[in-house]
């Protein structure tokens, strides 16, 4: 165990032995739970780590409340790592639902009562009250930024979606060629649809309004324009499994020649009026689009979701 918090942790197994390790700058050797047959190997100066001179295993983790966490409460936003001093909302992404419906978990550090105070461009808030901890599903309007504000023991505290205007035209297509993802147009019910406001794709089989997709080998084109305020914005990509990005008919985002994972990627944008085209293409498995313009200037590239 090297630079770990807590180098080994034993919850509800029986029979464990734990002999012939080494450890080197851990703050906590080990961490268990009272449980049967538990034996501990005989322990030299050289397989403990450096605690003051102490030489006796602690049976516990530093005796601090957020060190008692997992690591889904490790949380980063654009300030840096969240301490869990104030209540917050974290958005947890999209629901699953056939509705654009967004996820937020309500963040604090004691389990008090919260209550919605109000809320911008948006037709659902639901629960409108309930305690730290609870998730809330806010169902947008289709257009326009959107934000949500509780208040909790007297704070308040508030999540903002920018969404500026995008009609995009989309045009989905299926493939057998690898050399050409645009090769044959989906008729039918694909054929022909209205401008959608967002490009936000999720599931593993399609859903209702998608049945004419295939589960596999298919691709989608996406035209549209926008036009931002004076001020710092990036497109954000997160995909699976390839995507590309113009801007003004420059490429600012090419993930497109390797198949991947969930995938986030960044380009940024100036103020004024900008022509967007996307293309996307699913070879088998998870479907994931999602396309937004942010404010502020693009961030590492990465896994979607909390850090």
């Amino acid at each position: 165990f090297v630079s770990n918090r807590v180098g080994l942790k034993v919850r509800n197994t029986q029979g464990v032995v734990l002999q012939g390790n080494r450890a080197k700058g851990v703050d906590s050797l080990l961490q268990w739970e009272p449980i049967p047959d538990f034996q501990v190997g005989a322990v030299t100066e050289d397989t403990l780590p450096d605690r003051g001179g102490r030489d006796t295993i602690p049976d516990s983790i530093p005796a601090s409340e957020l060190s008692r966490r997992d690591r889904s409460a490790i949380i980063v936003d654009e300030w840096g790592p969240y301490d869990w001093q104030s209540p917050k909302l974290w958005s947890l992404g999209r629901d699953s639902s056939d509705v654009p419906r967004y996820r937020l978990a309500v963040l604090g550090p004691r389990p008090e009562r919260w209550r919605l105070l109000v809320s911008r461009g948006v037709t659902q808030v639901a629960p409108t009250t309930g305690f730290i901890g609870d998730t809330i599903l806010v169902t947008p309007q289709s257009r326009g930024d959107w934000s949500v504000t509780l208040v909790s023991g007297g704070n308040r505290f508030w999540y903002i979606r920018f969404q500026p205007r995008i009609d995009w035209a989309v045009s989905y297509f299926t493939w057998t060629d690898s050399t050409n993802f645009f090769e044959q147009p989906l008729g039918d019910s694909l054929a022909v649809r209205p401008p959608v406001p967002r490009l936000d794709y999720m599931w593993y089989r399609p859903p209702r309004g998608f049945s004419g997709l295939p589960q596999s080998r298919w691709s989608l084109r996406a035209t549209g324009s926008v036009t931002l305020p004076s001020g710092s914005y990036s497109l954000r990509t997160i995909s699976d499994d390839a995507v590309r990005v113009w801007v003004d008919g420059v490429l600012v985002i090419d993930d497109w020649t390797s198949p991947h994972d969930s995938r986030v990627d960044y380009a940024p944008l100036s103020p004024g009026k900008h022509d967007l085209r996307v293309e996307y293409r699913q070879v088998d498995g998870w479907v994931e689009l999602r396309v937004d313009i942010i404010r502020g200037s693009a961030r590492s590239t990465g896994s979607p979701g909390p850090h």
